[in-house]
């Protein structure tokens, strides 16, 4: 793992494993991290699985990461790299360790602990990973997609979750500078249906170009 997105030192298992409990973290990812943890999912030397891409070992870092011929990892990283590029100078490199250590991301700035950072580090990563394995694992697409900025705001609902309720200002700080039009959103807009986050697609020539919001509808800009 990269000590230096966990504040300079290199988190233990037994961190890693508490990690994965974390509420803001939606179940199904927790789920997809746990098995990834004990091993059980039916790739790698055990089950002798070879990548029908490129024929080598289908392990989980093969299938998220190493896939030469993958035009979904090919596709997914280099978004994800663009979009941390939106505010942060530069994106730290993505490995199995650090997907599976995610929620233990301890970015500082003199000493100091940035939240949002270490939350959208987060929330990209582990987005992108659970996307990539869903997509590569046919089954996996029936399930239902809740956008992560949904399920932060949900989370910020004090009537249903009292003190445990995710507080305003740590979603306002984790999307600071990526969603549209933010200069022009209203104080609040977390509770403001349509809220994109994103890059503009590039679409066809011919076509409008469009977002899609929160919902998964296409919202044209």
């Amino acid at each position: 793992m990269q000590s230096g997105i966990y504040g300079g030192s290199t988190p233990l298992e037994s961190d890693i494993w508490k990690s994965i409990k974390k509420k803001d973290i939606p179940r199904s990812i927790r789920g997809f991290l746990w098995k990834c943890l004990h091993g059980c999912y039916k790739i790698g030397d055990f089950w002798m699985r070879t990548c029908p891409l490129c024929g080598e070992t289908e392990t989980m870092q093969h299938i998220l990461l190493d896939c030469p011929n993958s035009i979904i990892l090919d596709t997914v990283w280099p978004l994800v790299r663009q979009l941390w590029s939106k505010r942060e100078t530069s994106c730290p490199l993505i490995s199995f360790g650090s997907i599976l250590g995610a929620g233990l991301a301890d970015f500082r700035h003199k000493g100091k602990r940035l939240l949002g950072k270490n939350r959208l580090f987060q929330i990209l990563v582990l987005e992108s990973a659970h996307l990539i394995w869903k997509i590569r694992c046919p089954q996996q697409m029936g399930a239902r997609y809740q956008h992560p900025l949904k399920f932060d705001r949900l989370q910020t609902d004090t009537k249903r979750y009292g003190s445990k309720a995710l507080k305003i200002e740590t979603v306002s700080e984790t999307w600071k500078g990526l969603l549209m039009n933010e200069e022009n959103l209203p104080e609040t807009w977390i509770w403001k249906s349509g809220v994109l986050v994103g890059i503009p697609p590039h679409c066809p020539p011919g076509r409008r170009s469009g977002f899609l919001d929160e919902a998964g509808s296409p919202t044209l800009p």
